[in-house]
């Protein structure tokens, strides 16, 4: 009997070795049995962010927020997606969103400082450098 857990499981060993379209056909599958199963949403999300497929990535990760609303990581990554398709706005809101569920998400604060940069706010992007660095120092090494 197919399980939505273990399509999800067998997404995420795709997704760890970098086999986003394996990944995806996983992830499908497990919102096909389990349309309420958060994860498989934001992680087909990640995939299809990997893969440049920018507008199926912003849908998954809005139907995994539709789910449930207080996942940073969904909202960081959704933020992300919406700065590589220069909507600099939306991702902001997203990254807000991020921070205000975990504002020791380090991530969030290192993608804001892009966006501040790429805003030509240099002053703003140093402050959430130097949050996100706080916070994780491996961070410095990018």
């Amino acid at each position: 009997m197919e399980s939505a857990k273990g399509h999800f499981d067998k997404g995420t060993v795709y997704l760890a070795q970098g086999q986003y379209r394996e990944a995806i056909k996983e992830y499908d599958q497990a919102v096909k049995l389990d349309p309420n199963f958060v994860k498989p949403w934001s992680n087909m999300g990640y995939a299809f962010f990997k893969l440049h497929e920018y507008e199926k990535a912003i849908y998954c990760f809005q139907k995994a927020l539709s789910i449930d609303s207080e996942l940073a990581d969904t909202w960081n990554n959704l933020g992300a997606t919406h700065y590589e398709l220069g909507d600099n706005k939306k991702a902001y809101e997203c990254f807000q969103n991020a921070v205000r569920i975990n504002p020791d998400h380090a991530l969030t604060w290192y993608n804001m400082g892009l966006l501040y940069i790429s805003s030509h706010n240099p002053i703003q992007a140093l402050e959430c450098y130097r949050k996100a660095i706080s916070l994780k120092p491996k961070l410095a090494e990018h």
